[in-house]
């Protein structure tokens, strides 16, 4: 992949101490969406199933994804999208505005593994096949971190870390 000088890492779990908003390291800019405080995850050896109704933080985390709404235009300018896509997004549609006029080789998903081929199949559904998909633990919160660090001090969106491989 060629480098991006703007990359926006996009999640509704905290993931970095950095503030949110632009970072500009080097001539490179990343644009940071996170929640100011919430580090949710799944967690344990009980994975959530997308759809499900796991309560009050699930419509907390679908709240910071619409919280973000009023920086749309900032992500839609962003050369790549880094997406966390956790167990927390209930409906995969709540990740539609974060993805459009995107093709997928402009899209980076870290993923976790509650319903994995549920959202690889909304992927293909969707017509992101080809989206960069990096597996990582329930709340995304260190794959997200490195992720963001990578990019600012090399300009790579992703660096050794290996990509899920679909069949």
């Amino acid at each position: 992949m060629t480098e991006a000088k703007t990359v926006a890492f996009v999640s509704y779990n905290k993931f970095s101490d950095r503030e949110d908003g632009e970072h500009n390291v080097k001539g490179r800019l990343a644009i940071l969406l996170q929640s100011p405080d919430k580090k949710w995850a799944a967690g344990g050896d009980e994975k959530a199933v997308i759809g499900d109704d796991i309560g009050d933080p699930n419509r907390e985390r679908a709240d910071v994804l619409v919280g973000f709404s009023d920086r749309l235009e900032q992500v839609h300018g962003a050369d790549h999208v880094v997406l966390y896509v956790g167990a927390g997004v209930s409906r995969m549609d709540m990740l539609a505005p974060f993805l459009s006029g995107r093709s997928a080789d402009q899209l980076t998903l870290v993923m976790c593994d509650c319903s994995l081929d549920r959202k690889v199949q909304w992927c293909r559904d969707e017509g992101f096949d080809g989206a960069h998909i990096i597996e990582c633990q329930c709340g995304g919160h260190e794959k997200m971190s490195l992720l963001l660090e990578n990019f600012l001090k090399t300009g790579a969106v992703f660096g050794h870390w290996e990509l899920y491989h679909r069949d």
